[in-house]
């Protein structure tokens, strides 16, 4: 798979997860406060990242370059997503 088509494809996973919980909030309204507090903002740091670099954006430093990256942006959607569901 080629870098641009995952970051198509994370663009895409992102921003229909994003539309999808400011159209239905409803969905997560089973979960405990507690695990929708700490879960759900790592979850939609994930998702901004994700849409940011499907647009194009790079960073110009290395360290910066490394947070803002499609592993971070999964990384955190991952670990945010074991929060709310865990």
């Amino acid at each position: 798979m080629t870098g641009t088509r995952l970051h198509r494809i994370s663009f895409f996973l992102a921003l229909g997860g994003s539309i999808l919980l400011m159209i239905c909030p409803f969905l997560l309204r089973g979960l405990p406060s507690q695990k929708l507090h700490a879960g759900l903002p790592v979850v939609m740091a994930g998702a901004a990242i994700m849409i940011v670099s499907g647009i194009g954006y790079r960073a110009d430093g290395r360290i910066l370059g490394r947070l803002l990256s499609l592993p971070t942006a999964w990384l955190l959607v991952g670990a945010g997503s074991w929060l709310l569901f865990s």
